[in-house]
């Protein structure tokens, strides 16, 4: 076994006006961002080829999400786990996804200027590879790459729509 690293996407997004009074008070940048990203949900409008996640019958009812948190996600021909590896609010979240033979980590770097309210997200993963795939690697990697671009675009749609903006904490 080896372990391709797909070159990381980086992408900023900027806050837009804050959200009118009528809706509450404004929910802070940094928090729709975060938000976005754990509200598992809502994962199947961003991630690539999921269609439905809920949590994994392993996962206790009663805990707050984190760290060692894991999800099933429904895709089109198939289902996966998400594990969540590391959680830092506002910061950093790395999950692994997949089956023990074709397992794909991401890593989601959140870099936060709140003088600017400008936000720069740094996407970066790994994969497994395993027989067959070794040869395709550079495939896979430049796959992997486009994915990373797609649901980059999808997740900073999200955070601009005000109307998917909630008060949830997942701290």
């Amino acid at each position: 076994m080896s372990l391709l690293t797909i070159a990381p996407h980086k992408f900023e997004i900027s806050a837009q006006a804050p959200v009118n009074d009528f809706c509450g008070p404004p929910i802070p940048f940094d928090r729709r961002i975060w938000d976005v990203l754990v509200d598992w949900s809502k994962w199947k409008l961003w991630m690539e080829n999921v269609k439905s996640a809920e949590i994994s019958p392993n996962t206790e009812p009663n805990n707050k999400l984190g760290r060692g948190s894991t999800f099933v996600l429904y895709g089109i021909s198939e289902e996966s786990t998400l594990e969540i590896l590391h959680w830092a609010p506002y910061r950093k979240l790395v999950y692994s996804v997949g089956s023990p033979k074709r397992r794909f980590a991401c890593c989601y770097e959140i870099d936060f200027a709140s003088e600017q309210n400008l936000a720069s997200i740094l996407v970066t993963g790994e994969l497994e590879v395993l027989g067959f795939r070794r040869v395709v690697s550079i495939l896979l990697a430049r796959r992997y790459r486009k994915i990373f671009a797609h649901q980059c675009r999808r997740l900073a749609n999200l955070i601009d729509d005000d109307q998917l903006l909630e008060t949830k904490s997942y701290i």
